[in-house]
């Protein structure tokens, strides 16, 4: 309700975007309230769409991850026309103890379209990224959702690197070496050294460090 006295336009403020609304008009004076006038009904302009759900993940290999959303659940009076998917990598990639921190870059858009799902690909294994959508309409630009974080499946590291021989005697050897330039997106926890002799191999040392 609205009440207005004395010259000047009336406005009602606080309305909802895209929606349809009826006004009418009743006059007053001392002796009460009169009757209302004929309704004129009326539509408020559209807005951008409200900021979609977070994405799920459908799927994850060692190089891609996909993804899907919903659409938005208030499109403020205009239909959604496409979505705007970007996607953040973070310099961290899955251990052990499951996923970690790191430093992470900057927002990239990697889909522009109608459908409601996209496969990103050409990713790093076992890397981590954040994912995040909105909408648009023919008011503009939603919100983004709230971000996902997802990963790549790791695979296994590549081969140690500047394997030495440091030492040898009669009976002990002693060798170092350097991690893997690659390591398969999952931190290194073990190595382990085999020695063959005369046609037999056999593991003689296992651990963490990188010399033994």
């Amino acid at each position: 309700l609205l009440t207005v006295e004395g010259p000047g336009p009336a406005v009602a403020e606080g309305l909802l975007a895209g929606s349809l609304y009826q006004a009418k008009v009743q006059a007053m004076n001392r002796m009460g309230h009169g009757e209302f006038s004929d309704p004129v009904v009326f539509s408020s302009e559209a807005g951008s769409p409200s900021a979609p759900k977070m994405p799920a993940v459908t799927h994850v290999g060692n190089d891609r991850i996909g993804l899907s959303w919903a659409q938005p659940a208030h499109d403020n009076g205009a239909a959604v026309e496409a979505y705007t998917l970007e996607m953040q990598e973070t310099s961290a990639t899955v251990s052990a103890e499951g996923m970690g921190g790191g430093k992470s870059g900057a927002w990239k858009t990697i889909y522009q379209g109608s459908f409601l799902a996209f496969e990103a690909g050409s990713l790093r294994p076992g890397g981590l990224y954040r994912f995040r959508v909105r909408g648009r309409n023919s008011a503009g630009d939603g919100p983004f959702s709230p971000p996902l974080l997802a990963s790549t499946e790791a695979v296994a590291p590549g081969p140690p690197l500047a394997l030495s021989v440091v030492g040898v005697t009669a009976k002990e050897l002693k060798l170092k070496w350097s991690a893997p330039a690659f390591d398969g997106g999952s931190e290194i926890t073990s190595y382990a050294v085999q020695l063959a002799s005369a046609g037999v191999e056999r593991e003689v040392w296992r651990g963490g460090l990188t010399s033994c």
